[in-house]
């Protein structure tokens, strides 16, 4: 998937979420928070280049998302690497 496709998809996501809510109407007239928009939550780990990461959170947000969250695992530090 490319980043067109990924905004794409995001974006019909976030329109579904935000229509389920009440709809930009709900938003206009307060009964929506931005506390109460949902959250795009980008996960990687140790392997995943961080331009991947970024350019992830930056199309979520032109997909619309005013919330981007990045979830990681903390290094095993206990195993060695070879």
């Amino acid at each position: 998937m490319d980043s067109t496709e990924l905004v794409d998809k995001a974006a019909k996501h976030l329109k579904t979420q935000v229509e389920l809510l009440g709809g930009d109407a709900a938003i206009a007239a307060g009964t929506i928070l931005p506390e109460d928009l949902p959250e795009a939550h980008i996960r990687g780990d140790v392997n995943t280049p961080y331009r991947c990461i970024g350019g992830a959170v930056f199309s979520m947000q032109m997909a619309g998302f005013i919330k981007v969250g990045f979830v990681s695992s903390p290094i095993d530090l206990s195993v060695s690497a070879n």
